[in-house]
């Protein structure tokens, strides 16, 4: 019995880490050129999009990609497979005060998840950059970064440009391996066929 409760528990333990896959997309460590277009470009499963259509890398303010002139334009995530997590980093480490937001879509559907915003950050003596961290939402298809230069958000002024986005990482849906799946309900068949023998 204790051998098929083992069994039972390591087939769970198989199948919860073989769903647990944690990406990062960190700009600065992909090996881009200064000026380099990555408007349409994939990386790790998301598609990057700008909305002027000039989505660029740069090196400086914390290495990032930015669209329109001092990242005035919204950049479009689009997810291959829905995710269940996503955390933004972005900033540009000028001294000034910022802000960023973001839209979540869900995936296969494009409904509307929700609008989710920063607090004000930056400023002589705070951080220049900040990771929002955004879970338990649905699952996300869509996102649509706003780097803050609507006038809408803390800290933003209309047309003043914004930040660079320059890390993205997020967690993909769990979706069940059919053959760890097999071995977890295997497993369990058998501790349930031993309970009934006692």
């Amino acid at each position: 019995m204790k051998k098929l409760a083992m069994s039972a528990l390591l087939g769970a333990v198989v199948l919860a880490s073989a769903n647990a896959s944690a990406t990062v997309i960190n700009f600065g460590s992909l090996g881009l050129a200064e000026g380099q277009s990555v408007q349409g470009s994939t990386f790790s499963g998301v598609t990057f999009t700008g909305q002027a259509g000039t989505l660029i890398y740069t090196g400086a303010y914390g290495a990032g990609i930015y669209d329109g002139f001092g990242g005035a334009n919204d950049i479009t995530l689009s997810f291959s497979s829905g995710v269940s997590s996503l955390s933004l980093r972005a900033g540009d480490g000028g001294g000034d005060l910022d802000a960023f937001g973001v839209s979540l879509y869900e995936f296969g559907t494009s409904n509307f998840l929700g609008y989710f915003t920063t607090p004000q950050f930056g400023g002589p003596s705070e951080p220049e950059w900040y990771t929002l961290n955004l879970a338990g939402l649905g699952l996300i298809g869509k996102a649509v970064f706003d780097p803050g230069n609507s006038g809408v958000l803390p800290g933003s002024a209309s047309g003043a440009g914004g930040v660079i986005l320059t890390t993205v990482s997020f967690d993909e849906h769990a979706v069940p391996i059919p053959g760890t799946l097999a071995l977890a309900l295997l497993g369990l068949a058998g501790l349930a066929s031993a309970r009934r023998r006692s």
